[in-house]
């Protein structure tokens, strides 16, 4: 299972009680300001198995990020806040990176990063 946990809408703590119910794992993808305003469910997450992974810092339309610097800046903060709660790093299993980009602008930014870093790299590309 995996969620999207850009947000914390008051759904977490009870997602979190029903996969502990089924022992179930679960993979939360977050944010910054997600790990930031929420350590002790980052701290639940990681103490009952879960996987948190990195959804960027602030979330930006990635099609328009073009330079590595930008790529790193926003997968590099979430690893140093999660490290700074946790005590732990982001494993590059953590690190899976999902990107649509219309335009194709940042695809080339983004893959280059994930290799650097040796990360997975998957891209979803839409069409209109």
């Amino acid at each position: 299972l995996t969620f999207d946990a850009g947000y914390e809408n008051g759904n977490t703590p009870a997602i979190l009680d029903a996969l502990k119910k089924h022992q179930a794992p679960a993979t939360f993808f977050v944010v910054g300001n997600f790990i930031s305003e929420n350590q002790d469910l980052i701290k639940r997450m990681e103490d009952e198995g879960h996987t948190v992974g990195n959804h960027t810092m602030t979330h930006p339309n990635m099609s328009k990020i073009s330079t590595q610097e930008s790529f790193q800046k926003e997968l590099a903060g979430v690893e140093d806040i999660y490290k700074e709660i946790t005590g732990k790093d982001l494993t590059p299993e953590q690190e899976l990176v999902c990107f649509k980009d219309l335009e194709k602008k940042a695809e080339k930014a983004a893959e280059k990063y994930c290799r650097k870093e040796e990360l997975m790299f998957r891209f979803n590309s839409i069409s209109e």
